[in-house]
Formats: C-alpha cells, structure tokens, sequence
C-alpha cells in the first residue's frame, strides 16, 4: 500500500493579520476623510442645496458600515489631505456620491494623475476649485477632466478657472449628460458663436450658473455681454438643449437684467427661470 504524501502545512496567519490591518487602515482613512474635511464651509455658498447636497451629517448611516456612499473633499491647503494622493490608495475603489478638489495649484501632477487613473467610476457630484485669486488657466489638467465627464452624472462646479473657447465647447460637449454645470469666478473667451448643432444631441443638461463668471477677458461690459450671447446663440442651435435647459443663474456678471431677458428671448429661451 502507497503511503500518500501530505503536503507541509504553512501559517498564513501573519498575512491574513497583515490583509486586515491593511484594510483597516483604508476605512480609518476613508471614516476620517467622510467626517473631519470641510464639507460646512463647502455648502455654505450654495444656495438652498437640496438634502444630499455636499454637506456632512457625521452619522453612520451617512457613510454606511462598507463606505458605499462617501462624501469626499481633499484640500490642497492642507498637507495631510496632499499626503493623500501620494498614498497607494485608490478612491476608484469606493463609491462617493461627491468629491472635491480644492486649492487647486495652476500645475500639480499629483491631481493630474488623480484625474486621469483614480477618479470614482461613478460620482454624483464633483467640485475643483482654484487656489489663486486669478483665473487659473485649466490647461495643465484639462485632457483629464473632459475624460471624467461621462462618470459625473448631477452636478460639476469649477471654480477659478479659464477657458478658451474651443476648450469651453469640448468641456461642455464632455459633460453634456451632466444635469447641472457650476462656473463659478471662471473666465472665458468667446469671441466667436460657437456650433453646437450636434455635439450637445441627447443632452441632460437643465442648469447653467455663470456666477460672477466673464465671458471675454476684455475688462468692458459689453463684450462681456456680446460673449454671453455668443455662448446662448451656440448652445441654442442644438434641438436637444432647447428641450433640456430650464434654468440660468447669472448673478454678478455685469450684464443689466433687462439685456439678459432680451437675449434669452431672441434664442427662444423666455420660458426658463432666471435667477
């Protein structure tokens, strides 16, 4: 009779041990990031945001036992939020509803890289705002962030930034099943109608803010005006749009209400709420 031969047993103890601190580690991490970053003073200059807007209740069933559903903002104020991104730790592994990058330098590789291999494969909303008073140019990551438009589906916000015209286009052509775009401080330079007429098809989008946004970078009102009827006059050859867009928000950017009300009405948008 053949005696069978039995294998050495081995002690993998120490590497599941191992396994688990380091998942451990990751929702301490993940915990920390949901709870102590700056979601109050992120909400606080959106106007009455609805219940899931970005804001931080701290309770459990908020973040859920697996982490499913995180809100997450990384300051670039803050070393230890920058120490983050240095990390082997990948947010694509986590479901956020929101992420925020804030205190955007006008080049970091750090948050190119981010952008472009780590972003969440599915986010509800997301922010970038820029660290300089000035418009940063969005240049350094703007190959990035047109790649992502398909994961945001509500709502992006950029704050700080500068565009180019055909870099507006694509930006919003990228994020055309996005139901709200947020320009906020931004600067653009529409010199030109720019041709929507089939970019935008099947578009989602309801809402445009252009708080305290110019639309050329001439210093006079009415360029600045002549840019924003430039823009309405592109996006409104798209059918789809027309049958999308119900709302504009544009606070602060010099042009008298009355030529606002008149230029919607040319490119037959009277009907949506202005605010």
């Amino acid at each position: 009779m053949e005696s069978s031969i039995v294998p050495p047993q081995t002690d993998n103890s120490h590497a599941v041990k191992e396994e688990k601190l380091i998942f451990k580690e990751i929702n301490e991490i993940a915990r920390m990031l949901a709870n102590n970053l700056h979601f109050n003073s992120f909400g606080a200059d959106m106007e009455n945001e609805e219940e899931d807007s970005f804001s931080d209740s701290g309770s459990d069933e908020d973040i859920g036992t697996e982490y499913e559903s995180l809100n997450l903002e990384l300051d670039f104020y803050y070393p230890d939020e920058i120490n983050f991104l240095k990390k082997k730790l990948f947010v694509d592994s986590f479901d956020f509803k929101r992420l925020a990058l804030q205190g955007v330098k006008r080049q970091n590789h750090l948050i190119a890289n981010f952008l472009n291999s780590s972003f969440p494969k599915s986010i509800k909303s997301f922010r970038m705002g820029a660290k300089e008073k000035l418009c940063v140019p969005i240049s350094n990551y703007f190959n990035q962030i047109t790649r992502i438009g398909c994961k945001v589906h509500k709502e992006i916000f950029l704050v700080g930034f500068q565009m180019s015209l055909p870099q507006l286009k694509r930006f919003i052509t990228s994020f055309k099943q996005t139901g709200e775009l947020y320009f906020r401080l931004c600067e653009f330079g529409i010199t030109a109608i720019p041709d929507f007429s089939t970019c935008l098809e099947g578009t989602t989008i309801q809402r445009f803010d252009f708080i305290e946004t110019r639309f050329t970078n001439h210093p006079d009102p009415e360029p600045n005006q002549e840019g924003f009827k430039n823009l309405i006059q592109g996006l409104t050859s798209s059918p789809s749009f027309l049958l999308s867009f119900k709302e504009l928000d544009i606070r602060y950017s010099q042009i008298p209400h009355k030529h606002l009300k008149k230029i919607l009405s040319q490119h037959h948008l009277a009907h949506i709420y202005l605010i």
